[in-house]
């Protein structure tokens, strides 16, 4: 069977490995400069100044995350063979947003108090407040970019395309996150 250069054969299982490996990799390193680009643009002026456990935490939630979206577009793939062209992009777009946006977008707060430390109640309290400002954004913002991921992008370039895109998208959770945590601080009982 023909691949095109570069496409790894999913079938075999190292070149699955290999796979994974580089979509986790890709994602971490740009879920990073994701937040060193939102921490710049708080005014942290020198690398002596970033908040690299915070870096970390941002790229270890899009370095799990990597994987369970390619699997995901690969099984959208698969369930809209049958679509060609326009309607089977609209329809790996609508499945994305409904099946895989909220899920990760609470994963995300999740993940992110839970590494800080806070309590179980603290962390649903956090997705609480974060969900729907963040869901709202990402409809539109992931539904423009995967009118290119759908339709341009070959499966195995996926999530470094998505990733580079995320830059933008890192910094904007990263945001809401740290108005999460100024939030939390604000309320707490002094």
């Amino acid at each position: 069977r023909f691949r095109p250069h570069g496409q790894v054969h999913s079938d075999a299982p190292l070149g699955m490995l290999r796979r994974i490996g580089f979509q986790m990799s890709a994602a971490a390193t740009i879920g990073c400069a994701g937040d060193v680009l939102q921490q710049a643009l708080e005014g942290k002026a020198s690398v002596d100044e970033l908040d690299v456990a915070r870096s970390a935490r941002l790229a270890t939630y899009r370095c799990v995350q990597a994987p369970i979206a390619d699997a995901s577009w690969s099984a959208f793939d698969r369930w809209f063979r049958h679509l060609p062209g326009a309607p089977g992009v609209a329809a790996k777009i609508v499945a994305d947003q409904i099946l895989l946006m909220p899920p990760f977008v609470a994963a995300f707060f999740l993940s992110q108090g839970a590494m800080e430390g806070l309590s179980f109640d603290a962390c649903v309290e956090r997705t609480r407040a974060g969900f729907w400002p963040t869901a709202c954004a990402s409809c539109p913002f992931w539904s423009t970019v995967h009118l290119i991921t759908f339709s341009v992008v070959p499966p195995v370039y996926r999530v470094p395309w998505t990733s580079s895109v995320a830059v933008f998208w890192n910094a904007y959770m990263s945001r809401q996150n740290q108005l999460a945590i100024a939030s939390e601080h604000a309320s707490a009982p002094s």
